[in-house]
């Protein structure tokens, strides 16, 4: 995806920041994408663009356009445009608050893997016995940081950091991932999905790289019978958790919450935040072990949206033992688990850059999925792991291959 870099001046005028934006400028070459108030780049549709001036604030839906050709210009915003450059308006409506600090300068770069074609082999391990329920797995790595969120704010920025996996070409104005030439999930180009979260930002300020994200597609929980589930329509895209949560989920169980913290991958103990320096100690957060971010999505569909107004409206999780009447569809249950590894520091000063508020850390976590798998083999793994109640374990298919 061509990418055109821009200089990019800032002021600060009568509650708006002003964005001139100027062809032809030299730039740096970090290759990380930033909001407007930081000075490193931001796409503003396909454009990288490079505020100089931070602002006070920074919007938490920016109204946001300019002259390129792969940039629609929202009504709320006022646009100026010459042969040389244009002006863009963005409205100042969410102040930073309780939300870490981000040094750019210890944000990781973008990752080197590019994969461009299907990953497809023999079956290379067998089965697990199942307990009546059905199980597809895969392995996607990282790809890069970024403000960009195209399902809650397609074409501006996200007012925080986001760590994105799989699909190598999101930005803010994705609209189709299968477009994309290269991945870096398991599968290759077999599976173009977009997975993203937010970072998780240290009390220095640097971004935690993310070891990778094991990402469940599973099904018979909660009263969803195996049989039942049907494939995702192409295009379909789910939010789960909330960004703006200041308090624990409601969930009484771990099983019961859309949000966990696992120690050791899960073979210590489960929070419902970022375990403190004592927690971590007694639950078997040692250094050099996993952390696990784990969102679960909800799984059942209206039938009808691939998205709604709130992105989440179209989707519901199961109640009293299904899917409920207003959204009759039954899909596979996603859970998406960002994976770390914690340093010699701990994970005490960790926050999320999501977390708008004083206390425990973590009550913000959400995950985002943008479908662009093959249709022909998620098709494959639904039929013969997930509706058949078999447990293919990571990247089985269910028919003698496997994804890698």
């Amino acid at each position: 995806m061509k990418r055109t870099i821009l200089a990019v001046v800032v002021a600060a005028a009568a509650g708006a920041i002003t964005v001139a934006v100027t062809t032809n400028a030299a730039a740096p070459t970090s290759g990380i994408h930033f909001p407007a108030g930081f000075t490193t780049p931001i796409y503003v549709g396909e454009t990288q663009i490079w505020p100089t001036t931070p602002p006070t604030t920074i919007s938490s839906a920016p109204t946001t356009s300019t002259t390129t050709a792969t940039t629609t210009s929202p009504p709320s915003s006022t646009t100026t445009s010459s042969p040389r450059a244009t002006s863009t308006t963005m409205s100042p409506a969410m102040a930073m608050g309780n939300m870490p600090m981000v040094d750019p300068a210890k944000v990781p770069g973008p990752t080197s893997r590019n994969w461009t074609q299907p990953f497809l082999v023999n079956q290379q391990y067998p089965y697990q016995p199942s307990d009546g329920t059905g199980a597809f797995r895969i392995t996607t790595r990282y790809t890069n940081f970024g403000y960009a969120d195209p399902i809650v704010y397609p074409g501006g920025a996200s007012p925080h950091l986001h760590v994105f996996f799989g699909n190598t070409c999101i930005t803010a104005t994705t609209t189709d991932p299968t477009t994309c030439g290269s991945t870096t999930s398991d599968g290759g180009t077999l599976n173009k999905t977009g997975y993203w979260v937010p970072a998780i930002i240290d009390s220095s300020g640097a971004a935690q790289r993310p070891t990778d994200m094991q990402v469940y597609y599973k099904t018979g929980y909660k009263g969803v019978r195996p049989q039942d589930v049907k494939a995702f329509p192409a295009g379909l895209k789910i939010v789960a958790g909330d960004a703006k949560r200041t308090s624990v989920d409601a969930g009484a169980h771990d099983y019961d919450r859309i949000v966990n913290y696992e120690c050791n991958n899960g073979s210590g103990a489960v929070f419902d935040h970022i375990p403190t320096h004592a927690e971590a100690q007694a639950g078997g957060c040692a250094p050099g072990t996993w952390l696990v971010m784990a969102v679960t999505f909800p799984q059942c569909w209206d039938g009808v949206n691939l998205d709604s107004p709130d992105h989440k409206s179209h989707m519901a999780y199961p109640v009293n033992g299904g899917c409920p009447a207003s959204h009759p569809v039954p899909l596979p249950e996603i859970t998406q688990r960002a994976i770390y590894t914690v340093p010699r520091s701990g994970t005490s000063t960790w926050r999320l850059s999501s977390d708008n508020y004083s206390g425990p850390a973590g009550y913000s976590a959400h995950a985002d999925w943008f479908d662009g798998w093959d249709q022909t083999t998620m098709q494959q793994w639904l039929n013969t792991c997930d509706r058949a109640a078999v447990d293919c374990q990571m990247d089985l298919l269910g028919n003698g291959q496997m994804v890698y």
